[in-house]
């Protein structure tokens, strides 16, 4: 792996935790329920 891969990895780590913290996040969360309704929990999973 070169330096150019080495980041991309780190800045996709970095996304990931970023939109894990979001979600983690009670209005997140509560904001997500309302507009996906019984998708909610799939999504959630999928995402965090």
């Amino acid at each position: 792996m070169d330096l150019l891969d080495h980041a991309l990895y780190a800045a996709a780590w970095a996304s990931f935790g970023i939109v894990h913290s979001l979600l983690a996040r009670e209005w997140i969360k509560g904001h997500l329920g309302r507009v996906l309704g019984p998708a909610y929990r799939l999504v959630y999973n999928a995402l965090a």
